[in-house]
Order: structure tokens, then sequence, then C-alpha cells
């Protein structure tokens, strides 16, 4: 997901007027601003992440709606004793890129 969002971000950076041509613009930004909250959202402590919620295996083998699912959904995080810097780099690299594309849209309280 972080790659998603740093890939949207650096997108809209350099071909806004292919989005606001084709009236994309506003969605956009809706999308990255989604992904950026939810990152700023799995930033739990200062040297805490939450890298995954739910089990995959438990989840995968789950056929119904989301809004079902009764299944135990825990949460996995890289700290500083279980590290994950591919994980926190890529997500920091994803806030980057979404405060760039947010100050270039003149939006510098969510930027900083």
């Amino acid at each position: 997901m972080a790659n998603t969002i740093a890939i949207l971000a650096w997108g809209g950076f350099n071909f806004q007027g292919g989005y606001e041509a084709a009236g994309q613009k506003e969605w956009l930004s809706k999308c990255i601003k989604w992904g950026s909250d939810y990152f700023i959202g799995c930033h739990t402590a200062e040297y805490e992440l939450i890298g995954q919620i739910g089990d995959g295996y438990d989840d995968h083998a789950y056929w119904g709606r989301p809004e079902d699912m009764t299944m135990a959904r825990p949460a996995f995080k890289i700290t500083s004793s279980a590290p994950g810097s591919d994980l926190a780099g890529e997500t920091a690299a994803a806030l980057a890129a979404s405060a760039i594309y947010f100050r270039n849209q003149l939006d510098y309280a969510y930027a900083d």
C-alpha cells in the first residue's frame, strides 16, 4: 500500500495537468490523503509502526463479506526489537511523497 500511495503522489506531482484535464485531481487528492492518514494512524509510538492487521491465512480462507468476519484480527507491528526497515522505509517514502504533493497543492497544514 505504501508503494501505491508513493506512486500516486509522484504521479499527481509530475502530471497534475493530466489529472486536472481528466477531472480527477480531487479524487487523486482524496486517495493520497486516505492512505497517508492510514499510515499516520499506524505510527502508534515513537519506535512503533503497525505493519499488518489480520492473519493472512485466516483472512484469505474466508470468502464472505469483511463485515461478517468473526475471526481474530491480530495486529503485527515493527519496533526496535522487531525490526522491519523495508516496511518503515517504504512508508516513510510514501509520507514524504504525499507531503510534497500536498505542499504543491498549497495545503501546507496537511503537508507538514
